[in-house]
């Protein structure tokens, strides 16, 4: 169950990301708007966390965390951003000059590959073309490892109507399903190479984000699914994206502190009853994901949110 979620979650977050971040009409006001909402809403409250975050619980490694792949997990907006700068050009270039969908899609593809192949090449070369300082600072190998999935989800869009009859098809719901199983069991099961490997696991996770669509596409217009009061607590949850993924560290990194180990974080892997796993985890994540809502209203009550989140929306896409 861990192995499902590890290879789903990040690569639906940015596949997300990229279906919101297309425009067919990508006017230079447009993308002014934009960029504003990345630096002040997006990139300065990400900031102002990780170094209240890090000056707090690890004040002697903040200063060398600049050129760290991993921010203290506070890598994900960073690489937002920088998606966000290094791909909306090509976007704009598309409006201007009226590229067909078929245009757009090779031309995505063509960079997508062309990041990728800078990406392997500077990892498998003993000299590294890339200082990694540099890649470091960027956090280049998440950002590679993830630009797929975010171009993937902008040519989902170019092809809005074809992918809305896809999730509303039977056929194509029953082969994600299968091609995420069969990939998952290969991958258990045999002994694979370096391209297998990475080739396997963009299939596995391209096959499980386009299941949880399925699934999601279903349960919205189902009447009776969309009146449980689950989804209507996910959907009122899902309204503080940001600000949860900002707060959680802390959150998370307290348990840890008060527990004297990673406990049931570290532990989950071990278990092998996926019923028992399945429902821990989502206990778990609303438990944190509730506590964090629970800050912000705090915050919020305290007139103190236009310092931490200005002008601040509530999604990181």
């Amino acid at each position: 169950m861990c192995r499902f979620f590890s290879s789903i979650r990040m690569p639906l977050f940015f596949f997300i990301a990229g279906f919101f971040m297309y425009s067919s009409a990508y006017t230079k006001e447009l993308f002014n708007r934009r960029a504003t909402n990345r630096i002040i809403r997006q990139l300065y409250p990400t900031i102002f966390f990780w170094t209240i975050f890090s000056l707090i619980f690890t004040p002697d490694s903040f200063p060398e965390s600049w050129l760290m792949e991993g921010k203290s997990g506070y890598w994900f907006t960073f690489v937002l951003v920088e998606m966000f700068f290094i791909v909306v050009p090509f976007l704009m270039l598309f409006y201007q000059k009226k590229y067909s969908n078929f245009q757009k899609t090779i031309y995505l593809i063509l960079f997508c590959l062309a990041i990728e192949i800078i990406y392997y090449t500077n990892r498998l070369l003993p000299n590294k073309i890339i200082p990694e300082e540099i890649t470091g600072f960027l956090s280049f190998n998440m950002l590679a490892m993830y630009l797929p999935y975010l171009i993937f989800g902008i040519i989902s869009n170019i092809y809005i109507n074809n992918f809305n009859k896809l999730n509303r098809s039977l056929w194509w719901s029953i082969a994600s399903v299968l091609t995420f199983t069969v990939t998952l069991w290969l991958i258990n099961k045999l002994s694979v190479n370096f391209i297998f490997s990475i080739l396997s696991g963009m299939v596995l996770s391209l096959s499980g984000i386009m299941m949880i669509f399925n699934i999601f596409y279903m349960m919205l217009n189902s009447k009776i699914i969309a009146s449980f009061k689950l989804i209507k607590s996910l959907i009122f949850i899902g309204k503080f994206t940001l600000e949860i993924y900002l707060i959680h560290y802390f959150i998370i990194f307290i348990f840890k502190s008060i527990t004297g180990s990673n406990l049931v974080f570290d532990h989950l892997t071990d278990i092998c009853n996926t019923i028992f796993e399945f429902p821990i985890l989502i206990m778990l994540s609303i438990v944190i994901a509730s506590i964090c809502v629970s800050i912000v209203y705090i915050i919020k009550k305290a007139r103190l949110y236009k310092y931490f989140f200005p002008n601040a929306i509530s999604s990181p896409s």
